[in-house]
């Protein structure tokens, strides 16, 4: 019996060996130079600086794994907090990681840029991040931009022109007064009290407006589109996903073009009362539905309605769904 069970064990360990070679095959070269199996602890530090340079009215935020928040206030100077995380390294290692990944802050001109530098080299078992807190006077500064991977940007109380991309991230805007251009990936987008033009595009994953006013192009895939509580402003408005639904119960604007398109995804637009437009609706496998709408159709059939309400106007609206049902109702 001992024989057999040193040889179980000889054969886990036989095993587990060829499973890292194989790991090492696939992800390439894998540094255990000072790797404990027995250490898993979690690392964590955090700093506060503050710059009374006044000049900046440019912010730029470069970070890696970790979270970037940019706050307006109303103090006269600004406020970095930075927390740095580390996992799988030694304790002795610590200093080190400290120094090599604190970000750098430089000025330049009306820019004031922030960037974590990367590790050179990390293995499959060790990771890191930096997450950044950014206070900044909100009279002064107009203009914010914000990267980071595998973490959330969050954007609030801010009067300036937005620009904000991540992965494997959501994005939040919050009491912002600008324009926005907003990219991710498995993130949802929301927006609350926001004020301006909203350029917003993801994947799996939502985006939410509401209470807010603006002119909108919002894409997502695999995920819904909601607007609520809002006013849509400008010529142009767009809300565009896949097999995601896509829900619009605000005002509109009085002339343009709005088009819903999704698939695989009902849309329900809910139009408040008095509101002229032209409506071009479309759907295949699913039904046009109306609502106490008062509708003057030109073309009614179950899958398609084309028709004007409240004497139709310089407002045109197109939806166009596939396998679901489009819902317009009157509020």
């Amino acid at each position: 019996m001992k024989r057999k069970s040193g040889s179980v064990v000889a054969g886990t360990i036989l095993a587990v060996g060829l499973i890292l070679v194989g790991v090492s095959f696939i992800l390439g070269p894998v540094d255990f130079h000072g790797f404990d199996f027995e250490d898993s602890s979690n690392y964590q530090n955090e700093y506060t600086e503050i710059f009374s340079n006044l000049s900046s009215s440019k912010v730029y935020v470069d970070t890696i794994n970790g979270s970037v928040h940019v706050e307006g206030w109303e103090n006269n100077y600004i406020q970095l907090e930075v927390k740095q995380r580390y996992t799988g390294y030694s304790e002795n290692r610590l200093e080190e990681l400290f120094k090599s990944t604190k970000p750098e802050v430089t000025f330049l001109g009306d820019y004031m840029r922030i960037i974590t530098p990367r590790l050179k080299k990390t293995s499959f078992f060790k990771s890191y991040g930096v997450s950044i807190i950014l206070k900044v006077p909100y009279e002064l500064v107009d203009n914010v931009e914000a990267k980071t991977s595998n973490g959330s940007l969050n954007f609030s109380n801010l009067n300036a022109r937005i620009i904000g991309k991540t992965s494997n991230g959501s994005i939040y805007l919050l009491k912002v007064n600008g324009n926005a251009e907003l990219d991710s990936s498995n993130g949802k987008v929301y927006a609350s009290g926001f004020t301006g033009s909203l350029n917003a595009d993801t994947s799996n994953a939502s985006i939410e407006v509401e209470n807010s006013q603006a002119q909108v192009y919002l894409k997502t895939s695999n995920g819904s589109i909601y607007i609520r509580n809002s006013s849509l402003l400008g010529e142009n408005n767009t809300l565009k996903t896949s097999n995601g639904r896509i829900v619009l119960d605000s005002e509109l604007p009085s002339s343009g073009q709005l088009k819903l398109t999704t698939s695989n995804g009902g849309i329900e637009l809910a139009i408040p009362h008095g509101t002229g437009a032209v409506i071009d609706a479309d759907t295949s496998n699913g039904r046009v539905i109306l609502d106490n709408v008062p509708i003057l159709a030109t073309s009614i059939e179950k899958t398609s309605v084309n028709g004007s309400i409240y004497g139709g106007g310089n407002l045109y609206i197109s939806l166009n769904t596939s396998n679901s049902n489009i819902k317009i109702s009157e509020k």
